[in-house]
């Protein structure tokens, strides 16, 4: 979509007063758009990196929100969707750890390791 595409569908979407839908890919909804005429979040296929969500859940979380915001993730069990939770849940847990900058560039970063345990090859422990 190109950028007047883009500003005129969410112009629309900040217009109508039908009910309404707008879906958004995570790269197209982590980076500079404000939502706030929207009310909840749908996340279907989840991202190894939890701050590509967080980013993408705060478009609706700006200044001029006036309706509580809910945040709905729809995944199947015993899936890579699953892993990639357990994979969110670890680099979290790695940041919120981290007492130096250093510390977050690992977050961008997905090791053998890891990639190994998404694609179900091996678990996700410190013997791996």
């Amino acid at each position: 979509m190109s950028l007047d595409q883009k500003s005129e569908t969410v112009k629309e979407f900040y217009e109508t007063t039908e009910k309404k839908t707008l879906l958004l890919s995570l790269k197209a909804g982590n980076v500079g758009l404000t939502l706030t005429c929207a009310s909840h979040v749908i996340i279907l296929d989840p991202f190894w990196n939890p701050y590509v969500e967080f980013q993408a859940i705060d478009r609706t979380h700006r200044i001029g929100q006036t309706k509580e915001v809910y945040v709905h993730r729809i995944l199947i069990e015993k899936t890579i969707e699953d892993r990639i939770m357990r994979l969110q849940e670890e680099k979290q847990e790695m940041v919120d750890a981290a007492l130096d900058p250093e510390g977050r560039k690992s977050i961008n970063r997905l090791g053998r390791r890891e990639l190994g345990f998404l694609f179900g090859l091996n678990g996700l422990s410190e013997d791996d």
